[in-house]
């Protein structure tokens, strides 16, 4: 396949040391209605693809990796998801299990076990998981990282407001999971230079948009692309996204 080709000249390049494609995903509910929801039928195509054809990671395994200096299996990719809805526990979790498939959820630590108050824009509340439901996830071997407070644009706080974001979810997250998380996801994609060297601070890994950032989890790990996952695409359509992602990468360097 030709994404594996381009994979085998990245590994071979020095300055390219660690180039994951990362999915992202918001909501699985039964029927999708909008361009964050994927349906479950959906989903589990998506799910039963890529635990085929890809070798799905933790976040984890890819800092080991750095840390070690070692490669990564081949066809590596991390999937995430947004927001921490609680039809990611109910819908999303069997079919992510039914594959031994990993993923990291993102929690936004001052809506759990509450509705989407924070989107002003959404048509529908959708509810959020519980404490209950993290320590769950946590305990079958996922990973949970941070999506701030309440879901605010960072860019548009100040020092003040933005640090207040990250510390207090991050007290409310390790008094949840025992530890204090090692990954952030930047709400509606929003980073730039300063949000970038608050987070890298604090976190080993950030995620930003899908459509700015950087790609190389070493040189770079504040300011990391996803791949936007869409309700229509289907396995063709993820291969071929995963396949640009690394011609992108390849091309811009």
């Amino acid at each position: 396949m030709h994404h594996v080709k381009i994979q085998i000249i990245l590994l071979e390049r020095r300055d390219i040391k660690m180039i994951v494609p990362t999915l992202m995903y918001h909501s699985v509910e039964k029927e999708s209605d909008d361009y964050l929801t994927v349906s479950c039928s959906k989903f589990q195509k998506h799910i039963e693809h890529l635990s085929s054809a890809y070798n799905i990671i933790r976040v984890q395994d890819v800092l080991s990796a750095i840390e070690k200096k070692e490669q990564l299996p081949p066809n590596s990719i991390v999937i995430t998801f947004d927001d921490s809805y609680e039809n990611n526990f109910t819908n999303a979790l069997p079919i992510l299990q039914q594959y031994s498939a990993k993923a990291v959820f993102f929690v936004v630590a001052g809506y759990l076990d509450n509705y989407n108050l924070w989107n002003r824009k959404s048509f529908k509340l959708i509810r959020h998981m519980s404490i209950d439901n993290i320590m769950l996830l946590c305990s079958l071997g996922y990973e949970i990282g941070n999506h701030t407070l309440t879901h605010q644009r960072l860019t548009k706080l100040t020092d003040d407001l933005l640090n207040n974001e990250l510390s207090e979810s991050n007290k409310i997250l390790t008094s949840i999971i025992g530890s204090q998380p090692y990954v952030f996801a930047y709400p509606y994609g929003g980073a730039d230079e300063r949000c970038a060297e608050i987070c890298n601070k604090i976190f080993k890994t950030s995620f930003s948009t899908t459509r700015m950032g950087s790609y190389d989890w070493e040189n770079n790990p504040s300011y990391i692309r996803r791949i936007y996952i869409s309700p229509n695409d289907g396995t063709k359509e993820l291969d071929e996204k995963i396949m640009n992602y690394f011609g992108e990468t390849y091309n811009d360097t």
